[in-house]
């Protein structure tokens, strides 16, 4: 009774209850940071990442080349990802392809794009402070800010601070300059971008790239927010290149499966993958049962920004080889103390 009412009274004064780990112990700052960068980086492609989601990202690599292909004669291809509401896999689908296409040898960068609620970071553990929206203010060079062979050979470029006008950004004559450099010095670059249906960064910046992934998620997904993603996307003349489907149950999707023995049997369905992220296709599914309704907005609103601190960002120096996150997964991340 005395813990009830110690905790009713913390929460009456408006204060945060204790975060707590496995068994109730208490965590430190710093252990919750290697939490949250240990839990981000389950969600990346590593070495024990089941052998049917590899496939099905490499599977969509091979799509993706073919249409882009033909898509302008520049041999850098700029591909940015979207999707028409949060919390639909974009950003895990577009560093996933990202490390997808670095593993071929290719020179590959990947850019937060979404100026508004970067994610990037949290992924790979490095600080957003300086990225792009420093570049596209002429506070900084982009050879200053960039993480070089952050994983697989993969550069990132973070999104920098929050602006007060990152779709004007986005469409700035500094946005064009910088991947028009940008295509001097890679095969291909991905680029994280804001929900279409939320906020007009996507579509501003569709003029300037090759071509549109829009991500979409069974069962999260409806039919009405993808039509309207796609009526925005026409309206800016944004050349899609496909959908990519996240989050597909194997045992609901319309292929037949497939079964190929790597010490043990994986059954998995072309052009989608085992029940997390994953296929890569040019249509979507209409019996989506979920009904996201209007109650994403407050992904985007005027919230305070989460800081380094509590992002489960590490201090790594941005123009500097990152550390190899490419470990076992039981092996501790190393984030420098403050």
């Amino acid at each position: 009774m005395a813990e009830n009412n110690n905790n009713n009274n913390n929460q009456t004064n408006g204060a945060a209850p204790p975060k707590r780990g496995l068994f109730g112990k208490k965590l430190t700052k710093q252990e919750w940071k290697q939490v949250s960068l240990k839990r981000n980086q389950m969600a990346i492609l590593n070495r024990q990442t089941p052998f049917v989601i590899r496939e099905a990202y490499k599977i969509a690599r091979t799509n993706i080349i073919f249409s882009v292909s033909g898509s302008g004669s520049d041999d850098c291809k700029i591909i940015a990802l979207t999707s028409a509401n949060p919390g639909e896999g974009k950003t895990t689908s577009a560093l996933n392809l990202a490390i997808t296409f670095a593993q071929t040898g290719a020179k590959v960068l990947i850019v937060d794009g979404d100026l508004r609620k970067p994610r990037i970071h949290q992924y790979l553990g490095v600080v957003k402070t300086d990225g792009l929206s420093t570049i596209l203010s002429n506070q900084k060079t982009f050879d200053e800010v960039v993480y070089r062979d952050i994983r697989d050979g993969l550069d990132c470029l973070a999104s920098g601070s929050i602006p007060p006008n990152p779709a004007e950004l986005l469409a700035s004559d500094a946005m064009k300059q910088l991947l028009d450099m940008l295509k001097t010095r890679y095969d291909y670059v991905f680029i994280d971008t804001p929900p279409v249906t939320v906020v007009t960064d996507a579509a501003a910046l569709s003029s300037s790239v090759n071509g549109l992934v829009v991500v979409v998620r069974e069962g999260f997904t409806n039919h009405e927010s993808v039509e309207h993603a796609l009526n925005l996307l026409k309206i800016a003349k944004a050349k899609i290149l496909g959908f990519f489907v996240n989050d597909i149950d194997p045992a609901s999707a319309n292929y037949g499966a497939y079964r190929k023995s790597y010490g043990r049997s994986y059954g998995y369905k072309y052009g989608f993958g085992y029940r997390y992220n994953y296929g890569y296709n040019y249509g979507y599914k209409y019996n989506y049962n979920y009904s996201y309704g209007k109650n994403y907005a407050y992904h985007y609103g005027d919230k305070p920004e989460m800081t380094d601190e509590t992002s489960g960002g590490a201090n790594f120096t941005a123009g500097e080889t990152a550390p190899d996150m490419n470990t076992d997964m039981n092996t501790e991340t190393k984030i420098e103390k403050e």
